[in-house]
């Protein structure tokens, strides 16, 4: 299947150019000299542990000022991500952003804690080097997008596009 088929049969919206490259560029500029912390996991009961087995990267923090521009540019796709999805998708959890070095990884999971109506992420780099780093590291893999009782079992990876937002359920 083709990405522009995507959002046609999935639950999936693709904005490409939602973060223009300068932005791109600053976050991935910042997200290199900082140190961060290992990604967190969350139970169902709300608890927060590490588990580099299933969640190896580096959450950053950026300066607020930047992270905000990230956040008000989220906050003003919000019709467009309720209308794609049919639902008020609320406040959200806020911005969170990830460092993946050479053999991290998210290994496969359902975003479906704290009410949660829909997950959202945006690439900032790519291969072509668009943002001043390139990406050379693994794949998005999104599962389970398909109502069709032939495709329940099919995944579709998103390729690497700086700005490109990817928003599914």
């Amino acid at each position: 299947m083709s990405i522009p088929d995507l959002p046609r049969r999935a639950r999936v919206l693709l904005k490409p150019g939602f973060l223009v490259a300068a932005t791109c560029r600053a976050i991935c500029a910042e997200m290199i000299a900082a140190p961060g912390e290992p990604g967190h996991i969350s139970n169902f009961a709300g608890a927060q542990f590490v588990d580099p087995t299933f969640k190896r990267l580096h959450a950053i923090d950026i300066t607020p000022a930047l992270a905000q521009q990230a956040a008000a540019s989220l906050d003003a796709a919000r019709p467009e991500l309720d209308a794609h999805f049919g639902t008020t998708l609320g406040e959200g959890e806020g911005v969170t952003f990830y460092r993946y070095a050479a053999g991290d990884f998210f290994a496969k999971h359902q975003d479906t804690y704290g009410g949660r109506r829909a997950s959202i992420a945006v690439f900032l780099n790519d291969p072509a080097g668009t943002a001043g780093v390139t990406y050379d590291g693994g794949s998005l893999v999104l599962f389970d997008l398909f109502d069709e009782p032939q495709m329940r079992n099919h995944s579709v990876s998103v390729p690497p596009q700086a700005g490109l937002l990817i928003a599914f359920r």
